[in-house]
């Protein structure tokens, strides 16, 4: 699992969205689709990170098991401010089946980067002007 992981994060880096796809789990999992749109700007992202902070380690990536005990790839690519990217913290996890669905232990679930901005930006809304009564 950590041998697919560090393909996907060469994939990420390279954007190399076909390899992306390949390595998703499809057959019994047809509701999980990834936008082609949300893919891109995911690489971006990671190619941004990469580029600044290097490709993690092989001994920093770690393996356990989530809630449904599902098998979890991760590993923290930067954990300082970093006002360019208005970032603290960034986590990319990779889930993996349960061991119990051993038929293809390599092919991924879902991928999440976890994110910490520094700053939360507001969102703004436009004030609905009152209406007048026309009577």
């Amino acid at each position: 699992m950590k041998a697919t992981f560090q393909k996907l994060v060469t994939y990420f880096q390279s954007n190399d969205t076909s390899n992306i796809r390949a390595l998703f789990e499809t057959e019994n999992n047809p509701a999980y689709s990834i936008e082609s749109k949300e893919l891109l700007k995911d690489c971006k992202l990671f190619s941004r990170i990469v580029q600044k902070y290097g490709i993690p380690q092989a001994d920093s990536i770690k393996l356990t098991k989530g809630e449904g005990e599902e098998n979890v790839v991760y590993a923290t690519l930067m954990n300082k401010i970093d006002s360019s990217l208005n970032l603290k913290l960034f986590v990319f996890g990779v889930l993996f089946f349960p061991d119990r669905f051993l038929k293809n232990p390599e092919k991924i679930l879902t991928y999440q980067f976890h994110e910490l901005p520094v700053i939360i930006p507001e969102k703004k809304f436009i004030p609905i002007p009152k209406l007048k009564n026309n009577r």
